[in-house]
C-alpha cells in the first residue's frame, strides 16, 4: 500500500514537472510571442490557453462554439493573434491580480453563416464596425457564452513546483533517513532493530543490508 502510494506520487510529481518545463517553455516565449492553443471538449465547446506578451496565461472555456478543431496560433501582438474575443453581456471579477470574466460575447465569422475566424480577425472586426456600434444580430459575429481567467504565469507555475520539489526533498529526507537507520544496525525501511537478525528484517520483509 505505501509503494503504491508513493507511486502515485511520483507519477503526480512527474506531471506536474511536465507542465511546469512547458509553463516555463511559455513564459520564455512570452518575452517577443503571444501563443494560443484551441482545444475541443465537445461538438460545440472548447477550451483555450493564451499565452500573453509580459509573462502572463488566459485560460478559457466555451459552449455555441461552432465545430471547433484543435489549432495553435503563434504571432507577435494579442490583437492579431487567434479569435478576436469582445466581451458583451458578463460578469468580472478580479482580486490578487487574477482576473475572471463569465457571459456572453462575440467573435467575427470567416464570413456570414460562417466558421469563427482565427486569422485576421481583428482586422475582420474593424470591417464589421468595431470599435464603434455593433448592430444586433449581424451576421457577421457570431455569440457564445464562456469564462476566462487570466492570471500571472508565476501562479501556476509556483503550484506546479510544488510536487515535484515535494519528492526530491522528501526523496532526500528518505536517503538520509536510511544511512542513519543501516548506521545504528536499523532496517533502513522501517527502523527494526537488526542486531540479532540475519537474512531479511522480520517485521517489513527486506533483505537485511539491502
Amino acid at each position: 500500500m505505501l509503494a503504491m502510494r508513493r507511486r502515485l506520487v511520483q507519477l503526480a510529481s512527474l506531471f506536474s514537472a511536465v507542465v511546469l518545463v512547458i509553463l516555463i517553455a511559455l513564459l520564455v516565449r512570452s518575452l517577443w510571442r503571444v501563443d494560443v492553443v484551441l482545444l475541443p471538449s465537445g461538438s460545440d465547446s472548447c477550451f483555450m490557453m493564451t499565452s500573453h506578451r509580459g509573462g502572463w496565461i488566459e485560460l478559457a472555456a466555451f459552449t455555441g462554439w461552432p465545430e471547433p478543431r484543435s489549432r495553435w496560433w503563434s504571432g507577435t501582438y494579442e490583437r492579431d493573434t487567434g479569435p478576436f474575443k469582445l466581451w458583451a453581456a458578463h460578469r468580472s471579477y478580479a482580486r490578487y491580480r487574477i482576473f475572471l470574466r463569465e457571459g456572453q460575447l462575440i467573435l467575427p465569422r470567416t464570413a456570414p453563416g460562417q466558421g469563427i475566424l482565427g486569422e485576421g480577425a481583428y482586422d475582420q472586426a474593424a470591417r464589421l464596425g468595431y470599435p464603434g456600434m455593433l448592430s444586433n444580430g449581424d451576421p457577421g459575429w457570431i455569440m457564445v457564452r464562456g469564462w476566462e481567467i487570466a492570471l500571472p504565469m508565476a501562479y501556476p507555475m509556483a503550484a506546479a513546483a510544488v510536487l515535484p520539489l515535494g519528492w526530491i526533498i522528501g526523496g532526500l529526507m528518505r536517503r538520509a533517513r536510511r544511512r542513519r537507520r543501516l548506521r545504528a544496525n536499523l532496517c533502513g525501511e522501517c527502523g527494526y532493530d537488526l542486531r540479532a537478525t540475519v537474512g531479511h528484517c522480520p517485521e517489513c520483509g527486506v533483505a537485511v543490508g539491502g
